[in-house]
């Protein structure tokens, strides 16, 4: 009976141990701590951005110059980056970009026309702070954390990824960024 005894609870301690151990896994994979949910959101954010820079017509988006907005290159972008949002509802954003000496500018504005969107042409110049963003020039590249910012009359609490758009030769001719809102 003693044997019987030791082997009940020896089943009894390895079936405790599975269920802490799921539990750990459940928490940390689910957000718990944070450390797994924002590696993950960092890696989706930089696939994403790639997947969709890989897809815009890098030719057509380096030849777009300001005042070309009502073009047929421009409104094809447009409405592209608008359908990857809309089968992405996570992405608040979306939007492209090229360098411009030390500043950058915005070429294509997925709410150009919809809302507060930009025009080609308008600038942004980077701080020492934009290492993320402007690795994206380079490489897929995310920021670490979320961040509050303010466009307009709008503030949005968004984690940003960013890729390289390559024209039909492989040259670098901008960037797109995404900017999924904050879900709680």
């Amino acid at each position: 009976m003693t044997e019987q005894y030791v082997l009940i609870k020896l089943a009894a301690s390895t079936i405790a141990l599975i269920l802490v151990i799921a539990g750990l896994v459940f928490v940390y994979s689910s957000g718990g701590n944070g450390f797994v949910t924002e590696g993950t959101t960092q890696d989706e954010l930089k696939a994403l951005a790639a997947s969709i820079a890989a897809r815009i017509d890098g030719d057509a988006l380096a030849e777009l110059q300001p005042g070309d907005e009502a073009t047929p290159e421009f409104i094809a972008i447009r409405d592209q980056l608008n359908a990857f949002r809309a089968s992405n509802p996570e992405i608040l954003y979306i939007y492209t970009m090229r360098k411009v000496g030390n500043a950058t500018e915005y070429i294509v504005d997925a709410d150009y026309g919809i809302d507060d969107g930009v025009a080609i042409g308008e600038v942004y110049y980077p701080t020492d702070l934009d290492t993320d963003f402007l690795a994206g020039f380079v490489e897929p590249s995310a920021e670490p954390e979320y961040y509050t910012e303010q466009w307009g009359n709008a503030t949005a609490t968004i984690i940003s990824g960013y890729a390289p758009v390559k024209d039909s030769t492989g040259t670098i001719v901008g960037m797109v960024g995404i900017d999924l809102g904050h879900s709680e």
